[in-house]
């Protein structure tokens, strides 16, 4: 069995206040597919140096929302925050690009 490979739109951009959720699906293309495709990251790289947000692990790509987190600016100036997001197929079949979505 050969399956596909899931690409993520690149460069996808969110803008929040802060202490708003991100609430953010990452998009796919073609949207929602492959069937069965999941979601991975780490923390996300904050511009002011801060540790905020959360990872996740084999999320589904079904989820209305894929990023739930919180995030806080105290700076005075905006700052942004990036995901590098692995997406997988059927349990385990990992991509090599590692595209990211910043949320502003």
């Amino acid at each position: 069995t050969v399956e596909p490979q899931p690409v993520i739109v690149p460069a996808q951009v969110k803008t929040i206040c802060s202490g708003d959720n991100v609430d953010y699906h990452v998009n796919l293309t073609p949207a929602g597919l492959p069937l069965n495709t999941e979601y991975s990251w780490g923390l996300p790289v904050m511009s002011d140096g801060s540790v905020q947000g959360t990872t996740g692990t084999n999320v589904p790509e079904s989820n209305a929302l894929t990023i739930t987190d919180v995030l806080t600016n105290t700076t005075g100036a905006a700052i942004t925050a990036t995901y590098s997001i692995t997406p997988t197929v059927n349990g385990g079949l990992n991509c090599t690009t590692l595209p990211a979505v910043d949320v502003v």
